[in-house]
């Protein structure tokens, strides 16, 4: 890389950032948007069966990041991400599996899933829209691929408000 590509790559960096700011409630939205569009599944084992099925209809897997010193749930977030990497599966790593928790059960209540238990979340699937991106989908979109280009899209922890 050179001096100049350097300075691009920083000036682009520098202006995208304001655009992320909001990132959290973007991830938010389409984590419900997806609920109420039955395009959502929750957790490890649904990661697995819909893989075998249909791989090419996933457009994220959200991860919720792991505190330290809960090695099963390490082992089994090395596995999934294994899984989605093998896939090629986007994955957003989310700050907390407990505000991740309560963000999809309080939205069930209101509509009707086909997940019977939101409270256990090890990782969250959302489908493709079968019709066109919403808003909040292409910035996502476009948020991962930003971290991706820059090296940053398996460390970039998103923060999911309350």
């Amino acid at each position: 890389m050179t001096l100049e590509e350097i300075d691009e790559a920083i000036s682009i960096m520098q202006s995208q950032e304001k655009t992320y700011v909001n990132i959290g409630r973007m991830t938010k939205e389409i984590i419900w948007q997806s609920l109420e569009q039955g395009r959502l599944w929750c957790g490890g084992y649904e990661l697995g069966s819909f893989l075998k099925s249909n791989p090419d209809d996933i457009m994220f897997c959200v991860l919720p990041d792991v505190k330290n010193g809960d090695v099963t749930a390490s082992i089994e977030h090395t596995l999934i991400q294994a899984i989605c990497w093998e896939n090629n599966v986007r994955i957003l790593k989310v700050d907390d599996k407990e505000k991740l928790s309560q963000l999809l059960v309080g939205r069930q209540k209101k509509k009707k899933n086909k997940n019977e238990n939101l409270e256990t979340v090890s990782c969250v699937l959302l489908e493709y829209p079968s019709k066109t991106f919403s808003s909040e989908e292409k910035e996502v979109c476009e948020f991962y691929k930003w971290n991706q280009k820059f090296g940053q899209s398996s460390k970039h922890i998103i923060q999911l408000p309350v």
